[in-house]
C-alpha cells in the first residue's frame, strides 16, 4: 500500500503529494458550495484537457480546424465543430491560425477554416502572418489538400465577409478541392454556422473516414458555469444591482457603470470576455414606423422564432429597426421601385452605400422611400433579428462574486430632424432602473486573456469605455496576488467630467497594484492629445518594459485609435531598439505569438 499524507484531515498517496495541491486542499474550506462546484468542474476540464493532448495522434493526415478570429466569434464555431466530429468518430486539431506552422498545410488532409472579418475589411490580428504566407509564394501547390470556409462578417460594412471570401479563393487558386462550399454568416450566425458543420462533418467523414465515436461524457459544471446554458437565443435574466452616471455634471458624454447580479445562474466568465446584452426597440420609434405605413399595431406577423405576434412587439422586441444593413436595403429594394435604391446597390457604389446607410434607420428608410401598400408582414420580411450588442466586463469573480460589470457610453446624435440614441445604451440610460431585469449571456474571448506567468509586467491601454477590460484586469491581479507590474494608459475628453474611475486608480497607485499611469485628456488644451502620444512620450521606458518581457493591450475603438497605437508601438521598437521599420514588425509579430500584444477592438 502507498504511503499517505495527511492533509487537512484529507488522506493522499504519496504520489499526489505537491505543494501546490496543499495550498488548493487548504484554500477549499473557504469556499462555497458553488465556488467549490465550479472549481471541481474546471479542474475537470484541464484534466480532461491534458488527457486530450496526451491522446496519441491518429496515423491518417490530420484534419486540420483553424480560426481567425478578433473577437472569439470564430473560437466558439470551431471548438463546436470539433465536437461535432469528434462525435463523428473525426480527430481533427484545432488552431489559432497564429499559431499553425503555415507550411503543415502542405501535408493537411482537410482544413476547416472559420474567418472573421474585422472592420472594413480587415483580416484578424491572429491571421495577418497566415493570410501573408497565403498570399506569398511559399505556399505554391496545394492540390492534396480539401478545404472549406466559414466566413464572418457584418452586412452593414462594404467588404462583407471579405477575409473569408478572400481565403476561399485564394485556396482556390493554388489548387485545393473546396470539399463543401464556403458559407457566408451575417451577426445572426447561429443557424447559418450550424448547417455548415452539419454539411462539413458529413463530407469529411466520406472522405477520411470515421472510427467508433466518442462516447458523450457528462458535461462538467465548468462548462455550464462558463456560460455555455446562455446565449443570445436563451439568456439570462439577470437583476439590475446598479445603473449609475460616472461621468460628471457638464460632460459632453454620458458614461455608465452598471451592475448586474449572477446570483444562481451558475454563469461565470473571466477578464477579458464580454457581455452581451438584447434590449428593445424604443417604442416611439416602432410607433412612428407602424403610423407611417399605417398599418394595425396589433396585426399578427410571425417572428424569427416561428411564433404568431402583435406587429408592435414584433418591431420592439425580434427585429432590428436601428441600424439599417444592406440585406434590408436589398430587400426593400424587391419591393420598391426607387432608382436611388437601385442605384445604392451597384456593385460599384459599396462606398457609397456604407455612407448612406450610416446613421439611418427603418423609419428614415419608409420615410425618404415611401412605400404605401407594405403589409405588415412585408415590413417584418424586410428585417433580419434583433442584434445583442457586446460590451467588456470591467469586473473580475474574484473580487465581485456572483455579480458582472460593464462600462457603457451613451451614444446620442442628430440626424435628419430627429434626436437619436444606440438601442442598447439609450435603453439602459433612459429606461433601466436597479432591480430591472436584463437579458445578457456571457461572449467568451479567449484572445484577450491575462498572462499566465503572474509575474509577468502588463501595459494597458484603454481610452474612453476602452478601459473597462483592465479595471477587470487589476482586480484579478491584486486577487492572485500577481506580482508583476501593471501599467495604466488612459485618455478621454475632459479630466473634470470623464476620468472614468478616477478614485479607483488612484487607490491601485497607493497600493502599489498600479505600478504607472498616464492620462490624455483630449480637449483640456488647445491642441488635442491622445493616449498614443502619452506612449511616445514615455518611449524609453515602455520600451524597458517590453526588453522585460511585457504584455501590452488594446481595448477600445478600431476606427482611428487602434491603428494610431499600432503605428506609436512599431515607432518606439524602431526607436529605441535600433531597428529597421521591417525588424520593428517582426518584433511586433513574435509579441502577437507570445501572446504578448493583444487587442480588443470594435
Amino acid at each position: 500500500m502507498n504511503d499517505v499524507i495527511k492533509n487537512n484531515s484529507i488522506e493522499l498517496p504519496a504520489q499526489l503529494n505537491h505543494p501546490k495541491l496543499q495550498e488548493l486542499i487548504a484554500s477549499a474550506s473557504a469556499l462555497n458550495r458553488d465556488q467549490l462546484l465550479w472549481c471541481s468542474g474546471y479542474l475537470a476540464a484541464i484534466a480532461a484537457g491534458s488527457a486530450a493532448q496526451a491522446a496519441p495522434a491518429s496515423s491518417a493526415d490530420p484534419v486540420v480546424i483553424l480560426y481567425a478570429s478578433q473577437t472569439g466569434n470564430g473560437v466558439g464555431i470551431g471548438k463546436k465543430l470539433q465536437q461535432q466530429l469528434a462525435q463523428a468518430g473525426v480527430v481533427a486539431e484545432i488552431f489559432n491560425a497564429l499559431d499553425y506552422r503555415k507550411a503543415q498545410l502542405k501535408k493537411a488532409a482537410v482544413v476547416l477554416l472559420v474567418a472573421s472579418t474585422h472592420g472594413e475589411g480587415d483580416v484578424p490580428d491572429t491571421a495577418m502572418e497566415f493570410a501573408e504566407y497565403l498570399n506569398s509564394d511559399k505556399a505554391k501547390n496545394l492540390k492534396t489538400l480539401s478545404y472549406s470556409v466559414l466566413a464572418l462578417g457584418d452586412s452593414s460594412y462594404a467588404h462583407y465577409c471579405q477575409v473569408g471570401r478572400d481565403f476561399d479563393a485564394r485556396l482556390a487558386e493554388l489548387g485545393a478541392t473546396e470539399l463543401a462550399p464556403r458559407q457566408d454568416c451575417d451577426l445572426d450566425y447561429d443557424a447559418d454556422s450550424k448547417s455548415w458543420i452539419e454539411t462539413v462533418v458529413d463530407a469529411v467523414k466520406q472522405q477520411v473516414g470515421s472510427s467508433e465515436p466518442a462516447a458523450d461524457g457528462p458535461i462538467s459544471y465548468a462548462a455550464q458555469a462558463a456560460g455555455n446554458d446562455y446565449s443570445r437565443t436563451e439568456p439570462w435574466l439577470a437583476q439590475v444591482l446598479a445603473n449609475q452616471l460616472i461621468t460628471g455634471r457638464g460632460s459632453s458624454k454620458q458614461t455608465r457603470h452598471l451592475e448586474l447580479s449572477l446570483e444562481d445562474s451558475g454563469m461565470a466568465y473571466l477578464p477579458g470576455d464580454s457581455i452581451g446584452i438584447l434590449a428593445p426597440n424604443p417604442l416611439e420609434l416602432v410607433e412612428a414606423i407602424v403610423a407611417q405605413q399605417q398599418l394595425d399595431p396589433q396585426a399578427r406577423v410571425e417572428n424569427p422564432q416561428g411564433q404568431s405576434v402583435a406587429l408592435v412587439d414584433a418591431l420592439v422586441n425580434d427585429f432590428e429597426i436601428a441600424p439599417l444593413s444592406r440585406p434590408v436595403l436589398q430587400r426593400f429594394g424587391e419591393l420598391s421601385d426607387s432608382l436611388q435604391i437601385a442605384g445604392l446597390l451597384a456593385s460599384d457604389q459599396a462606398d457609397q452605400l456604407s455612407e448612406w446607410l450610416y446613421g439611418r434607420d427603418l423609419l428614415d428608410l419608409l420615410v425618404e422611400q415611401p412605400v404605401p401598400s407594405l403589409t405588415a408582414e412585408q415590413l417584418v420580411s424586410l428585417l433580419r433579428p434583433q442584434q445583442p450588442r457586446l460590451y467588456s466586463i470591467a469586473s473580475s469573480l474574484a473580487a465581485s462574486s456572483d455579480e458582472v460589470h460593464l462600462t457603457l457610453a451613451t451614444v446620442e446624435y442628430s440626424a435628419r430632424a430627429r434626436d437619436r440614441q444606440g438601442v442598447t445604451t439609450g435603453w439602459i440610460a433612459e429606461t433601466v432602473k436597479e432591480g430591472d431585469q436584463v437579458a445578457i449571456y456571457r461572449h467568451e474571448n479567449p484572445l484577450f486573456r491575462l498572462p499566465e506567468e503572474p509575474d509577468r509586467p502588463i501595459i494597458m491601454i484603454g481610452p474612453g469605455t476602452g478601459v473597462a477590460p483592465f479595471r477587470a484586469f487589476l482586480d484579478q491581479r491584486e486577487a492572485e496576488s500577481a506580482e508583476g507590474k501593471n501599467w495604466l494608459f488612459f485618455g478621454d475628453r475632459n479630466f473634470t467630467t470623464d476620468f472614468l474611475y478616477q478614485r479607483e486608480w488612484q487607490a491601485h497607485l497607493a497600493s502599489g497594484l498600479l505600478t504607472k499611469i498616464d492620462l490624455a485628456f483630449s480637449r483640456d488644451q488647445s491642441e488635442r492629445i491622445y493616449v498614443q502620444q502619452r506612449m511616445l512620450e514615455q518611449s524609453q521606458e515602455f520600451y524597458r518594459w517590453l526588453e522585460e518581457g511585457a504584455a501590452v493591450y488594446v481595448c477600445g475603438d478600431a476606427g482611428r485609435m487602434a491603428s494610431d497605437v499600432h503605428d506609436a508601438l512599431l515607432n518606439i521598437i524602431q526607436k529605441e531598439g535600433g531597428l529597421s521599420a521591417e525588424s520593428a514588425a517582426d518584433y511586433v509579430s513574435l509579441m502577437q505569438r507570445e501572446r504578448r500584444y493583444q487587442r480588443d477592438v470594435y
